[in-house]
């Protein structure tokens, strides 16, 4: 199941963890990085992440399980969702029908988690940020 919360919840607490006993700070919300996914199979090659800015390389992560990754800039298309996980494949479509519309190709797929569901019950108010970046 590509929602599992429990699947989410035990990684993102690890990545916290971590980057509290090694001192990074996080900029910004977790999130997940897909560069593929398979509807049809419901299986998905992913990480789940959380940003920062500083210098992390000289840390050995990989003794916990945790890599750094890098997302290199360039052009992405953005939409905001509000509402329910469940339902974040029609934003991630609209975004792909967009994508198709302009001659382009997707290359990774990011979801960042804005609202912290342990904070707001209310599934219709959970907001979360997706974008593709393009090859």
């Amino acid at each position: 199941q590509l929602m599992d919360k429990d699947f989410f919840a035990e990684r993102f607490n690890s990545l916290f963890v971590f980057s509290g006993l090694n001192g990074i700070a996080a900029e910004g919300q977790p999130g997940s990085i897909y560069y593929s996914w398979d509807e049809e199979k419901g299986e998905t090659d992913m990480a789940t992440v959380i940003p920062v800015s500083n210098d992390i390389a000289s840390i050995d992560a990989n003794n916990e399980g945790i890599e750094v990754l890098k997302v290199d800039g360039g052009r992405s298309f953005t939409a905001d969702h509000l509402g329910p996980y469940e339902k974040l494949i029609d934003t991630h479509m609209k975004i792909g029908a967009k994508l198709k519309e302009e001659g382009l190709e997707g290359n990774i797929a990011i979801e960042q988690y804005v609202t912290d569901p342990g904070n707001e019950p209310d599934q219709s108010k959970w907001l979360t940020k997706v974008y593709h970046l393009t090859k």
